[in-house]
């Protein structure tokens, strides 16, 4: 189910962690670890079904999937510290 995606979770991978390294270098292994793993890419994949459903997926949603994960950095960060 994820194989036909990868070339869209790829992307919003790259765009996140060029959105962190931008924003501030300092946080980036702990951004990397709440990103990664198992399961942490649920978020972008339903972007990538929900635009599949409705046609094709675009830049568009690949900036619509890296909000979504930026946002839940966020929680993530401000839970943990």
């Amino acid at each position: 189910m994820v194989e036909p995606h990868e070339p869209f979770l790829e992307a919003v991978s790259q765009r996140l962690q060029q959105q962190i390294t931008e924003f501030d270098p300092g946080i980036e292994a702990y951004a990397e670890y709440a990103l990664t793993g198992q399961g942490k890419q649920l978020r972008p994949l339903l972007v990538a079904l929900s635009a599949r459903a409705t046609g094709k997926c675009h830049d568009q949603h690949v900036t619509v999937a890296v909000i979504i994960e930026t946002v839940h950095l966020a929680t993530f960060w401000c839970t943990t510290t």
